[in-house]
């Protein structure tokens, strides 16, 4: 996820990222989040409400999910 050239939404939904989250990603060589992936970090930082993923498969539906809860929990939020 070192690539410079990330959309601001993208910017902003790994910045939200705790660096524990964020750091395992980045020596996994992520470079990219798939548009599901920034859509839910921002909706699940944002809001208090319900969240339901869908899309197609292979399109970091899990990930969507868990990147921004993991964030939370390490960082101490409450969920």
């Amino acid at each position: 996820m070192s690539d410079t050239s990330r959309s601001p939404e993208e910017a902003a939904a790994i910045a939200r990222l705790e660096p524990a989250i964020r750091e395992p990603l980045y020596r996994m060589g992520w470079t990219k989040l798939h548009t599901l992936q920034i859509a839910s970090i921002a909706a699940l930082y944002e809001s208090t409400d319900d969240l339901i993923l869908s899309a197609q498969t292979a399109a970091g539906k899990t990930e969507a999910a868990f990147l921004p809860i993991l964030s939370k929990i390490v960082g101490g939020a409450e969920l």
